[in-house]
Order: structure tokens, then sequence, then C-alpha cells
């Protein structure tokens, strides 16, 4: 069986990084997987022995033609026996394709807020389009409910498989560790608006107040680094791109994330394979993950005030907050192998094969 997983970009991202770890895990269940991004560079690389390839075309709407033209040349050389997209414009363009081809089209929701840049066209696209998708798969319940009750996508093509924390691979050179502080507070996220580290970082300056002695890392990057950087305080460090994300896990002492919306965040699941104590606003996914003040301490969404007085909370009573991340840690173990084989069931199914079962890990 031959798989080709579609994307709009490579980089760095929650829903980018699991879709090619998924491409990877069914990988070594005799799926012959290779992903393929939109609008990044033309060109070929690997990541976890999966082949990548950029299509090279302009994120300007007027080439969205140009795009689907260059995936139905890559499916024709390829003849992947599925084709599985994981971002909203590789949707539409997946979908157009194998309606040409007869393949069929499955795709991963992500966020419960998607087309968030162009949401009324956006929305309207999906609605009139969603019928060529053989199969939905939702991240969380949250996604699920978006998929059914916005886009109108019949819940009997829906399915909800969570995502996982994916093995990170050793960074080829140990990197240098930020200063830390006590406690040492950790974001790890792109540096945009749906994360919200403005509202982070006013919550921050509230936490040293009281603990003036706190350090925030901010690890990512993106097109909010700028203005961000002119709303840090003292004790703020922004590390960048970083491929050492687990000893940073490791070092610091409560992990924190301040998103406006999400679908369910790859690095909560992190954190918690790491046992690491976690303050979240209340976004999709994280009540599937998160029980508040037994596995976690969950906030609402946009409020400073509560998000600094949780983190205060946290990093003042370190013996319960490390009870709660144990507890997490033991709801999120066996993720990985129970997802990955619901999507290895679903390609079966759809193709019409025999099932297969993961193994543990």
């Amino acid at each position: 069986m031959k798989a080709l997983f579609v994307l709009d970009m490579l980089h760095d991202g929650g829903a980018q990084t699991q879709a090619l770890n998924l491409a990877h895990e069914l990988s070594r269940h005799s799926i012959h997987t290779s992903a393929t991004a939109l609008y990044s560079p033309q060109g070929l690389s690997s990541h976890l022995g999966i082949s990548t390839s950029g299509l090279g075309v302009s994120t300007n709407p007027l080439h969205f033609p140009l795009a689907c033209l260059r995936l139905l040349n890559l499916c024709r050389s390829e003849r992947p026996d599925i084709v599985h997209s994981h971002a909203e414009a590789a949707d539409l363009a997946s979908r157009f394709v194998c309606l040409t081809l007869g393949i069929p089209h499955l795709a991963t929701a992500h966020s419960e807020f998607p087309w968030h840049w162009r949401r009324r066209l956006g929305v309207t696209l999906e609605r009139h389009s969603s019928f060529l998708t053989r199969r939905y798969f939702a991240v969380s319940a949250a996604v699920a409910s978006m998929l059914e009750n916005e886009l109108l996508i019949p819940p009997d093509r829906i399915r909800m498989i969570p995502n996982w924390a994916p093995l990170s691979p050793q960074p080829s050179s140990p990197l240098p560790l930020p200063p830390t502080g006590r406690p040492t507070l950790l974001n790890v996220a792109r540096l945009h608006s749906q994360k919200a580290q403005d509202v982070l970082l006013d919550a921050f300056r509230i936490v040293r107040k009281q603990l003036p002695d706190a350090a925030l890392w901010i690890a990512g990057t993106g097109p909010e680094e700028q203005h961000l950087r002119s709303l840090a305080s003292d004790g703020v460090h922004f590390l960048g791109h970083r491929t050492d994300v687990p000893e940073l896990l490791r070092a610091a002492d409560l992990f924190v994330l301040s998103s406006r919306w999400e679908g369910m965040p790859l690095s909560i699941l992190e954190a918690i394979r790491a046992g690491l104590p976690i303050v979240s606003t209340a976004v999709a996914g994280i009540s599937d993950l998160i029980h508040h003040g037994k596995s976690g301490t969950i906030v609402p969404i946009g409020n400073p005030l509560a998000l600094a007085s949780a983190i205060i909370d946290s990093s003042t009573h370190p013996g319960q907050s490390r009870a709660m991340a144990q507890s997490a840690r033991h709801l999120a173990d066996g993720l990985r192998s129970q997802s990955v084989s619901a999507y290895l069931q679903s390609y079966q199914e759809i193709l019409g094969l025999p099932p297969r079962t993961v193994s543990p890990p």
C-alpha cells in the first residue's frame, strides 16, 4: 500500500510534525509513505526516513490551480493508493486531484478553528467539497464536533483519533540551556497570534511581582517574534527554533500553554510524556488530556490574570503539581499504539484489506 501525505508547508508546526510522525509510524507497518507540501520550496529531503518534497507554489490564492496541477503530476508519477491531507489548502487541492484520478481522499482536521484567516470563504468551500473526502479524522472531541456541526460532515464519515507525543530524535550536538529561574516556565509554540504569547507575557509580568526569580523560556519562531520581543520583561528568554525540546522539558519546572485555539496541541502531549506540570488555556483537546485540578490546571482563554494566578499556585505547591503531572502521564500512556492502529484500520477499511493490529510501544 502506498500513501501520499499532503501538507500546506513543511515546517516545525505541531500539525506538520504530527503528520510526518504518523507517516513514519505507518511506514513501519508495510505502508510506503511519502509527503509533499504545496507551499514549500521544490526539492527532496527526508524526515525520520520519510521522503518529503515541496511543490514550490506561492501562497497567493491565484496560484492555487498551479498547486493542483503539480500535485496531480506528482500523484500520476507516484501512483499512491491513498492521499491523506493535513491542512485546509492541502485538503482542497487533494480533493480535486483525487476526483480526477479516482484515488480515495482522507483528511485529518488538526484545529477547531480552520480557515481562521478566511473563515467564511473556507467554511463555504469545505461544505461544498467535503463529499469528495471519504473519511475525516478529528484529533479531539471538540474538532469532531466542529466537523459535524459547522462543516456539516455526516458523523459516519468522522473518526476521532487523538494525537500522541512522537519520539524526538536526539540533537546532533547538545545545545546550551538558557538561564534558569525559580521557577522556570516553558512555552513551546509558533510565535503566532493563535498561541497568544502576548497574553503569556502579560501574565509573566504579574508572576514576577510575586516570584521575582522566575524565568520564562519561549521556544519557537514565527511572524510575531519582533512584536513579542518588544513586549517582553526581565526574565524572558526567546530560544528560537530548538531541536532539543525533551532537554528543555527536563530542565523546566512548569509548562504553560496560552493558546487561543488548538486541535490537540502536540506540545502538551510532549510535556505530559516528560512528566512536567501543566497550566493551559481551555482550548480544544485539552479536556481530552487534562482534568482540571487532578492532572493539570486549565484557565480561561485570553485572561492574563487567571493565567498568572494558576502559574503562581502551581509553582508554590510543587508537590501537588508533580502529583497532577504523574496523573496526566498515566492518562496519556498508550496513545501512540491506539492511534496508529486506528489509522491503519481506517486505511484498510477504505481499501477493502484485511485488518491488522499495531504492537504496543
